[in-house]
């Protein structure tokens, strides 16, 4: 069984899949969703996401993060002004798997932490008031811990 940082390396180096818990830095909140259960934002409660191999583009180099509870994943659209967290599949009516707007990379920030990369635009995830965005160059990227439930 691999310990939490073995996980996390793994992670990092696209080779995890697997439940994980991301929480902001130094701080008590959670990448989670929003009560309209349509966008990701950051609260109090723990919240478990499942990482997957995105195979869109035909090689696993890059990741979908699922809700743990159900086929929806994270979402960017590069085309919003925003480009705020919002989730692929919301009505849980889609066929098939995310495309790529959907595909997020985990870049190590030492130790058990991590920085996040949408790979539709290329922009890094960043906390926002409440609310998650991919807006970020890598030196303003939110830095998240990573926990493996």
């Amino acid at each position: 069984m691999a310990t939490p940082q073995e996980k996390h390396d793994q992670l990092v180096a696209r080779n995890y899949q697997g439940n994980i818990r991301l929480r902001v830095k130094n701080g008590h909140t959670y990448a989670a969703p929003d009560g309209n259960q349509n966008a990701i934002i950051h609260s109090g409660g723990a919240f478990d996401w499942r990482t997957v191999f995105a195979v869109y583009t035909g090689h696993n180099s890059h990741y979908w993060i699922y809700r743990a509870d159900a086929k929806r994943a994270w979402q960017v659209n590069p085309g919003a002004p925003n480009n705020n967290l919002a989730f692929w599949n919301y009505d849980g009516l889609a066929q098939g798997n995310p495309e790529d707007w959907e595909e997020f990379d985990f870049e190590n920030a030492g130790g058990m932490d991590v920085r996040m990369r949408s790979v539709a635009n290329g922009r890094y995830i960043v906390a926002n008031g409440n609310r998650l965005e991919a807006t970020a160059l890598q030196n303003g990227a939110s830095i998240f811990t990573t926990e493996f439930p």
